[in-house]
């Protein structure tokens, strides 16, 4: 069973014997399990067949160490984000979030062993660091084990700017949200983004994006 399934209790509790009980009004054939705990890394145990009893065992984890450097300095209370490469449901790991502390330094304390990740630095946050960091990929290690990735260094990015254009050239007045389609760069320059809604106005007319790369605005002080 996936997502959320009317009938099943979603989240159970352990009790002080570490023993916990995940009811169904339905009869069901198995179900995927994820178990989070403090101090231990999450663990999914996939197709667990109804009415046995298992018992489930979560590691420690690995921990995962490394620096937010810009411009040669050090980046402090900012987010680095962790995220599996594997993105299918079955296999995820999920998404991880640490803010760096006054030295720059980041850590994941306990997250899945031998998992391939991407590290990376969230883009709403490229203005004010005066960029972002490549997708970073590694392996975490072993469990119980530390894992220093480094430093992870912010390169200048692009923001995005335009207007809403009708296909006569006369603007788009009423109000919409905009939707980018994330491409490489060069192709940046000759790429158009969608309005939404996509409704067209009287005269059949589709709204379009017109957009203009442009550098992020560098951090202040910096």
């Amino acid at each position: 069973m996936y997502g959320a399934v009317e009938g099943i209790e979603p989240v159970a509790m352990t009790d002080a014997n570490g023993e916990f009980l995940l009811a169904s009004e339905k009869p069901f054939v198995a179900m995927s399990v994820t178990v989070e705990a403090h101090g231990l890394a999450k663990r999914r145990s996939q197709r667990l067949e109804s009415g046995r009893r298992r018992e489930l065992r979560p590691l420690k984890g690995n921990a995962v160490t490394g620096r937010l450097v810009a411009n040669g300095k050090l980046v402090s209370e900012a987010t680095v984000g962790l995220l599996g490469v594997d993105r299918s449901m079955e296999d995820s790991i999920g998404n991880y979030v640490a803010v760096t502390d006054a030295q720059g330094r980041f850590r994941f304390p306990n997250l899945p062993t031998e998992a391939d990740c991407n590290l990376y630095s969230p883009m709403c946050e490229g203005g004010v660091n005066g960029g972002v960091a490549p997708l970073r990929r590694f392996r975490t290690g072993s469990n119980g084990a530390a894992s220093e990735l480094g430093d992870l260094i912010i390169e200048p990015a692009f923001g995005v700017a335009g207007r809403v254009v009708l296909s006569d050239g006369n603007p788009w007045t009423r109000p919409c949200r905009r939707d980018l389609e994330e491409r490489p760069w060069p192709e940046w320059a000759n790429c158009f983004g969608t309005c939404c809604p996509a409704a067209n106005n009287s005269a059949g007319q589709r709204p379009t994006l017109l957009i203009t790369p442009m550098p992020s605005a560098p951090r202040p002080g910096w």
